[in-house]
Formats: structure tokens, C-alpha cells, sequence
């Protein structure tokens, strides 16, 4: 109520530098106090996560699918269902955890995680009545009359004959079956960590099968840079001179996790590279949605993108203001990532897009994007734009409602920010349950600023 009340009375003072400086001031102590409260109300408290169950109930089927309604094929996409079994692990919501992975399972996986990564995209789409008709019996049968007639060498092939305009029926299913590394490693990640927290090894043998076959498919030694988590199994091998590469599936977390879970020296490897990737790809300290690898010249800003930093770029700052304080990348990283905060506009709001090559801004982001900077400008002690980030949001709240990917950026910052979970210094998961649920509650200890 306080803090709707403040936002009214900013957005309806008197335009004068005063007025606006005096009420700013005293909406951000308001948050301040606010946020305060609120974690405080949480250490000790075991009941649901309020924005998980909110988020449950406007984009989650009762079957376990995450569903963009944005779209106008319904899409669910694999990073969706990955996402979502993090936010349910963090919630010790079990049964949802489990919907979420056998729909994962059953629908982008042909049945089996252990040996087939998830599809990326499934969703509604058109199949032509004509593609259904032409069957290979009839194509062979076209091919055989053709020889017979002289019209075709031995050996030929034969295209199946054109058809006038398709009817088109809509069925439901995969459109894209290339996997995407980001979701594959997320949902891996909180496999094992399920398997921890909920004693359950069955999770933990699936994860394990996982992370072999991303090693496996998706981790790709190119030449002059080491061993990559590349975005999927095939598509982004431009030339053997140029790789794309998207920096925001480099979240160090789980990679350093499947470190010290499989003792595998390529992890390490992954680790190192995916470093060299955050710092040198972005030598502004502006991380870009994607990047080109040239064997020959390095990194270069990708012209597919227009060198953009935007939706997909924002996670690369989240990952980093959530590393744990003995992180032995953190304080590099955060660092060279600062000038981000001079890229903030006179409210302290984040641009919607950055070119990465000039420091051009454009747009003004969505409240999931200053939900996103909580944990960085936390962690780099940042406490103006902190607060800033916090109005932001609160004045967004309403139309980052229908987004899907806006409110799995608030539930991963915002719940961040409450202490709903940390991350360990080797990258396991610690949410807020494990240690104030049981018998001795101990309340999570606030992150260090770097220095």
C-alpha cells in the first residue's frame, strides 16, 4: 500500500527537480525499508514462494508444460522446462518438479533424457495435407515407371510431385528438434541437485546421463580457444573459421558443478574458455546476445545480432551477481562488467538494447530486466541503482504480467534478492528450505560486495 501510494505521488508531483528529487529519495528509502521487511519476514518461514505459485498458475499446463502465451503456436521451449524445474526445486515443490520433467521427458525427448537431449521448440504448427499424401511407396513407384520408360538413369532419384495450394491442418508437437545447451545444462544441473537436496538418486542418474551427452554433442574444441559449450549439437559452425557463440549460456554455476560432480578435467577446460568468453567477447564490459569466434582475428561482435546486448544478454549479468562470494572468477568479472551502469538512464532504468560496439542505447527495458541486475548491483555494492532496479520493477509489475520470460527473470532475481536460494562456491544450489526448515534454522548470510 506504502509503496503504491509512492509511486502515485511521483508520477503525479509537480514537474520540478525538487519535487521529483525529494519524492525519489523517499520512495527508494520506502523500498529499502521494504525489502528489509521482507527478508526478514522469510528467514524462518517455510511456507510456498508466492511469485512461483503465481507464475504456476498463469503459464504451467496442469500436464507440466511451460507455455509463452505470447506466441501464437502456444510454444514451449526447452530453456522454459528447464527454468521452471529450477524454480520448483528452489520452491521444494516436488510435484511439480516431477510434471515438469515427464512432460519434458515424454515430449521433447522421445520418451528418454538419459539418451536424448530435448528439442528445443515445441509448440502448434501446420502440416500440409499434400506432404501427408505423398508417400515413399508412391515416390518409388513414380521412380520404377520412369526407368522403365527410359526417363531416369539406374539409380536416379525423384522429387514427389507438386501439389496444387495444401490444405493445412495444425497438429501439436516438435517444430525444431536441434537442442538448446542452456537449457540442456539448467535442466542437468537441477537434476543433480534434486537428487541432493531430496535424497533421491534416481534424479541424480538421469543428471549424470545428461552431462554426458552435452559433453558429448555440445561441448566442441575449437581451433585457437579451447573446448566451448556451443549453443546446440548442429547449426552454429558457420565456417571452420567461424563459430557463433551466445555468452549467456555461460553460466559458471553449473558448469563448475559438473566439475566437481564428475571429476572430468573437460569441464575444467569449459570453465576456462567460457571465462576468456565473458571478458574477451565483450572488451567494452558490454555483453553481447551473441558473438562470433574467427580462428583468425577472435571474437568479433555477431552481425546476425546487430551486436546487440538485449534479452538473451541480460542473463549474463544475472549469472554473474549471483556467484558466490569465493568464487575465484567473481571479482574479474563483475569488474569488467561495471560499465554497464553508466548505460542506465537518468532514473536508473536499463536500456532495452546496447550495441555492444559503441555503447548506442535504445529502448528502455522491461521490469524483468531491472529484476535481472538486482543480484549484480548487489554484489558490485551498488546501492543506488540497486534501488533503483527495485522501482523499476515495482512501477512494471503490471505489464510484465503476461510475459513469460519476464517473470522467469523476476523469480530468478527478485527470489534471489528475498534469499529464496544461493549458489556455493562450487556451484551447488542452497535454497532457502535447506537450512530454515529444519529443526536449527539458519538464515542465509548476505553475499559480500566485491571488491
Amino acid at each position: 500500500m506504502i509503496l503504491t501510494c509512492m509511486i502515485r505521488a511521483l508520477r503525479c508531483a509537480p514537474v520540478t527537480r525538487f519535487a521529483r528529487a525529494f519524492l525519489g529519495l523517499t520512495l527508494m528509502v520506502c523500498l529499502a525499508m521494504g525489502a528489509a521487511r521482507a527478508e526478514g519476514a522469510l528467514v524462518g518461514s517455510c511456507e510456498s514462494w508466492p511469485a512461483w505459485e503465481s507464475f504456476k498458475a498463469s503459464f504451467i499446463s496442469d500436464d507440466g508444460r511451460v507455455i509463452d502465451p505470447m506466441h501464437a503456436d502456444q510454444r514451449t521451449v526447452s530453456e522454459g522446462q528447464a527454468y521452471a524445474m529450477l524454480f520448483a526445486l528452489i520452491g521444494n515443490d516436488r510435484d511439480s518438479f516431477d510434471r515438469l520433467l515427464n512432460w519434458t521427458q515424454d515430449n521433447l525427448s522421445q520418451g528418454d533424457l538419459t539418451k536424448h537431449l530435448p528439442a528445443w521448440l515445441w509448440g502448434l504448427h501446420a502440416v500440409p495435407e499434400a506432404e501427408q499424401d505423398v508417400t515413399d511407396e508412391a515416390v518409388s513407384e513414380l521412380a520404377s515407371a520412369a526407368k522403365q520408360a527410359e526417363l531416369l538413369p539406374e539409380g536416379a532419384d525423384v522429387a514427389p510431385p507438386e501439389a496444387d495450394e495444401p490444405e493445412v491442418e495444425k497438429t501439436w508437437g516438435v517444430i525444431d528438434a536441434n537442442a538448446a545447451s542452456d537449457a540442456d545444462v539448467w535442466i542437468a544441473y537441477a537434476l543433480l541437485e534434486a537428487g541432493r537436496l531430496w535424497s533421491d538418486p534416481a534424479y541424480t542418474a538421469v543428471g549424470e546421463k545428461m552431462i554426458a551427452n552435452i559433453k558429448r554433442r555440445e561441448v566442441m574444441k575449437l581451433p585457437g580457444l579451447g573446448r566451448v559449450l556451443m549453443p546446440a549439437p548442429y547449426g552454429f559452425v558457420e565456417t571452420k573459421q567461424r563459430y557463433r557463440i551466445n555468452p549467456s549460456y555461460l553460466a559458471l554455476q553449473p558448469l563448475r558443478h559438473f566439475l566437481v560432480h564428475t571429476g572430468d578435467p573437460v569441464w575444467q577446460e569449459v570453465l576456462d574458455t567460457s571465462r576468456r568468453i565473458l571478458i574477451d567477447a565483450a572488451p567494452r564490459g558490454l555483453a553481447g546476445d551473441w558473438v562470433l569466434w574467427k580462428t583468425q582475428s577472435g571474437f568479433q561482435a555477431d552481425e546476425k545480432s546487430v551486436a546487440a546486448g538485449s534479452y538473451d544478454s541480460i542473463r549474463v549479468y544475472l549469472w554473474l551477481g549471483m556467484l558466490h562470494a569465493a568464487d575465484p572468477d567473481r571479482a574479474d568479472l563483475l569488474a569488467h562488467h561495471a560499465p554497464l551502469r553508466s548505460l542506465l538512464d537518468v532514473r536508473g532504468r536499463p536500456p532495452e538494447f546496447i550495441d555492444i560496439n559503441t555503447g548506442q542505447t535504445r529502448g528502455i527495458g522491461p521490469g524483468g530486466f531491472s529484476a535481472a541486475l538486482l543480484p549484480f548491483f548487489s554484489a558490485r555494492g551498488e546501492v543506488l541503482p540497486l534501488l533503483q532496479q527495485k522501482i523499476h520493477m515495482a512501477m512494471h509489475s503490471a505489464s510484465d504480467q503476461p510475459r513469460y520470460y519476464d517473470q522467469v527473470l523476476r523469480l530468478f532475481g527478485h527470489g534471489w534478492d528475498q534469499g529464496r536460494y544461493r549458489f556455493g562456491e562450487k556451484g551447488s544450489l542452497h535454497p532457502y528450505w535447506e537450512q530454515m526448515c529444519g529443526p536449527n534454522p539458519i538464515p542465509f548470510a548476505s553475499p559480500a560486495p566485491a571488491r
